[in-house]
């Protein structure tokens, strides 16, 4: 019995010894499908950058003649894996990590509201008290986990700041 409370103690939720290895599997696909978002919308924003001359020009390779849109920015993949290892090297703690990634998400998901409510408005075309009650709403919420994650601020939910600066 003191053995699964001492797991509890240092582990977020626990899992059984049945269960471990499926949701492992689990944790590792869903970081290959969020890895593979992350460097297809890099790819896409620079290339779309050097279009508008905002980016010095990078060599593209366009992967696929059937479906367009398909690149790979050799220049922007190696730099993406050393931004990787360098900041997967500067935590040497995964606690560390789940920090900065919960202040990230929950910072995404407080600029969607605000953008979705002026979609609303602008976009649909509704009324002005209906994009505030949407904003109060979910913005209520997001506000309070947006400040329950500004306290893991120094404990390194930092890095997603400095890189977004």
């Amino acid at each position: 019995m003191e053995e699964s409370s001492a797991n509890l103690q240092f582990s977020l939720f626990y899992i059984s010894e049945k269960l471990r290895f499926p949701v492992l599997v689990i944790a590792i696909l869903a970081a290959v499908v969020g890895s593979q978002a992350i460097i297809t919308g890099t790819f896409s924003i620079i290339k779309q950058c050097s279009a508008l001359s905002c980016f010095p020009r990078v060599k593209v390779v366009h992967t696929s003649s059937k479906i367009h849109g398909q690149i790979y920015i050799p220049e922007i993949n190696w730099l993406l894996m050393l931004l990787c290892l360098a900041v997967t090297i500067g935590f040497r703690d995964t606690k560390r990590m789940g920090n900065a990634a919960g202040l990230a998400v929950i910072t995404v998901m407080l600029v969607t509201t605000c953008l979705m409510s002026l979609v609303i408005l602008l976009c649909w075309h509704q009324h002005v008290l209906l994009a505030l009650g949407f904003l109060f709403i979910f913005g209520t919420i997001e506000a309070l986990f947006f400040s329950a994650s500004l306290i893991k601020f120094l404990e390194g939910a930092w890095v997603p700041s400095m890189l977004v600066a």
